[in-house]
């Protein structure tokens, strides 16, 4: 075949795919430098939470999901340096970090030396940063950017070490503090020179020169918790556009609260959320094809997930959040009987024949303390809803499965097959060409 038949046979190709020849070319790993970075995690996603939401949204009408689109696939390991199973604290130090640390420890080693975050390379490279979360910007994932804890609960310590972290631009929900203190705090945030706002349509009335944080005064008002992480997404990207390139990391912050709740409904809506935000780099990375690195990760996964592809029923598991609340209104203390809990698998959901397993996990309600029954007794109802409609749920706490890593452009080969959480950040830095350290420091 001539180079020229072969061209136009590669544009035919691309046009009976439904995509366009940049699009064929834009996809295809790059071995040059990548100057903008994108980092995303998707807390408590693992591979289970990627085939509900496809699932979802194929229900919708909608094609495949950006992240699993991308051309580079591999799975990560995710346990911690003292137990087989982590928390997202001890899962952020080692994915910002390089470095393996305890759960609950946030940026420091087991035996707290400190060790510096991707974050500070990039900026003493002359790079900006942004760090997006759908949850509290102090919280585990984010503070595992920029904060230095023994513990993740040090939540005030962990927020005054913001404004000297060379963060340019923090977003997300509002921040936790032990003591309520949150005003103080970012009164402090403004002293240092930080402009801090509520919202992110208000990012546009700040100098681009100044460091940013967007911070919602509740999780209800907050636009990046209900669903439009992907605006702030293009939002950093527009604001921290400059020729020496960008880090930002995205995280989907609730999708592991979804999990931890065992909400199935709930938990695809944050993951196509995520995806979402994932696309927005997207667009950006095909007008910048030769300069860009997308990884998408997980810190680990989060309910012990199945979806059960014989039985998946989209519809029905709305139906079923839908439904849910009215559990709430189920009797508490002795008088929540077994026979009343399966009177409302009839009422709420309309579930009439039980089988012998479901019965026995609706009769071990009995056993737990009183003050524990009632909300043991709706996730019961609710999961068994759940499972007939082909989501089930091993624990309301994480597990120490692999999770995806999906990635694209400059560098994006590094990240094909099995690999360590403490390997994201090295091999980030390696495609950059950037020779920080991530060796613990003196404290």
């Amino acid at each position: 075949m001539t180079i020229r038949k072969a061209s136009v046979a590669l544009v035919l190709a691309a046009f009976l795919l439904g995509v366009s020849s940049p699009h064929l070319v834009a996809d295809q790993p790059k071995l040059s430098t990548p100057k903008y970075v994108f980092l995303f995690i998707g807390d408590g996603m693992g591979f289970e939470q990627v085939k509900l939401a496809q699932a979802g949204l194929t229900h919708r009408g909608g094609g495949e999901l950006r992240m699993t689109r991308l051309p580079v696939k591999g799975s990560m390991k995710t346990r911690s340096a003292n137990l087989p199973v982590t928390d997202s604290a001890a899962a952020a130090t080692a994915l910002a970090r390089g470095r393996k640390t305890n759960n609950g420890m946030i940026g420091q080693t087991p035996d707290g030396q400190r060790v510096e975050s991707i974050c500070k390379a990039f900026a003493h490279a002359g790079m900006k940063v942004g760090v997006l979360t759908s949850v509290g910007v102090n919280h585990a994932t984010p503070a595992g950017f920029y904060g230095h804890a023994a513990s993740r609960n040090q939540y005030n310590l962990i927020a005054n070490q913001f404004p000297a972290s060379g963060i340019n631009l923090l977003a997300g929900c509002a921040l936790h503090s032990e003591d309520k203190s949150q005003a103080v705090i970012l009164e402090a945030w403004k002293k240092a020179g930080v402009q801090v706002v509520e919202d992110v349509s208000a990012a546009a009335s700040i100098s681009k020169d100044a460091a940013l944080a967007i911070i919602a005064p509740s999780m209800a008002s907050n636009t990046i918790a209900n669903g439009d992480l992907a605006h702030a997404t293009a939002v950093a990207i527009d604001r921290l556009y400059n020729p020496d390139g960008f880090f930002i990391m995205v995280e989907g912050g609730a999708i592991d609260s979804a999990g931890h709740a065992n909400m199935a409904w709930r938990n695809l809506n944050e993951t196509l959320a995520f995806d979402r935000a994932i696309e927005a780099a997207y667009r950006f990375y095909v007008s910048h094809p030769d300069d860009t690195l997308i990884i998408v990760t997980a810190d680990h996964e989060t309910g012990g997930m199945s979806v059960l592809e014989d039985s998946l029923d989209i519809a029905r598991q709305e139906e079923i959040a839908n439904l849910s609340g009215k559990l709430e209104d189920l009797p508490k203390g002795d008088e929540l009987t077994t026979d009343k809990l399966t009177a409302a698998m009839v009422d709420v959901f309309g579930i009439a024949e039980l089988s012998q397993d479901e019965l026995a996990e609706l009769s071990l309600i009995r056993v737990l303390k009183v003050e524990k029954r009632h909300s043991a007794a709706v996730l019961a109802c609710r999961n068994i809803a759940q499972a007939r409609a082909g989501v089930k749920w091993s624990t309301g706490g994480h597990t120490g499965v692999d999770v995806p890593v999906y990635a694209a452009g400059a560098g994006s080969e590094a990240f094909a097959a099995s690999q360590d959480n403490t390997d994201i950040s090295r091999k980030i830095l390696e495609a950059c060409k950037l020779s920080a350290s991530l060796e613990p420091v003196s404290n």
